[in-house]
């Protein structure tokens, strides 16, 4: 949205999804213009939008947020932490490999599969993209009978690698998956985890995580994805999910 004088001022974007689902994210205002109703008048139009084309939105909520979106018919769903980690820590654990090798293109299908049942929906060409943007952050978890039963990809941005999403079996998984990750990342990472898991929470931090802000999943509606967050270590982030 643009205001005259002013230029740019707000944003509000949507990617549709596999089913009938869509995510909200980068619904931004200048600060100089919030409270004025932008942010709300920018959402109308975008729940306009799916609404017509028959999809259900979902979106990860900022604090400062979550109150429009509850207004505009937004359910609260699990809490997430964004933590952020400025340089490899010195003190982290050496990663265990037993059962870990870097992913593969011929992995796709498989990691895909395991991500759906995990997620709750379809997002191949998504991880895809995240192996090809960093290969060397990108590992899978076999089992002994060599069946994919874990995985982590990393996505490189402006200022810091975005670790995510992280399925594992367990939390024992997701902390090797994980510090593998992290053997290719020397500078900034950022992770976005489960607030309720306390457990997998401390062990982000033992490798040089520290917290930074919070924010909620919500679900427009009735009908939340069928998401299951005891293999969901790390979401892909607010941008993808």
């Amino acid at each position: 949205m643009a205001v005259a004088g002013c230029g740019l001022v707000g944003t509000a974007m949507v990617w549709p999804l596999s089913g009938d689902y869509a995510w909200i994210n980068m619904v931004l205002v200048t600060p100089d213009h919030r409270g004025r109703g932008i942010a709300r008048s920018l959402m109308e139009n975008l729940l306009q939008e799916i609404e017509n084309q028959g999809r259900i939105a979902f979106l990860d909520a900022t604090e400062m947020g979550e109150g429009l979106y509850r207004k505009l018919g937004f359910r609260d769903g699990p809490r997430l932490l964004r933590l952020r980690r400025e340089s490899a820590a010195t003190n982290a654990p050496k990663p265990t490999t037993a059962g870990l090798r870097p992913m593969r293109p011929a992995d796709l299908e498989a990691v895909a599969s395991l991500d759906h049942a995990t997620f709750g929906l379809d997002r191949r060409e998504l991880l895809e993209n995240f192996l090809t943007r960093c290969p060397l952050s990108a590992w899978v978890a076999e089992s002994a009978a060599g069946q994919i039963e874990g995985f982590v990809t990393a996505r490189n941005g402006r200022l810091a690698t975005q670790l995510g999403p992280v399925v594992a079996r367990d939390r024992g998984q997701a902390e090797c998956l994980l510090q593998a990750a992290l053997q290719s990342i020397d500078g900034p990472a950022i992770l976005d985890v489960p607030a309720v898991d306390t457990a997998w929470l401390e062990a982000v931090k033992a490798v040089g995580f520290v917290v930074q802000r919070g924010f909620m999943r919500m679900t427009r509606g009735e009908h939340a994805l069928a998401t299951d967050w005891s293999r969901y270590f790390a979401i892909s982030g607010p941008d993808f999910a």
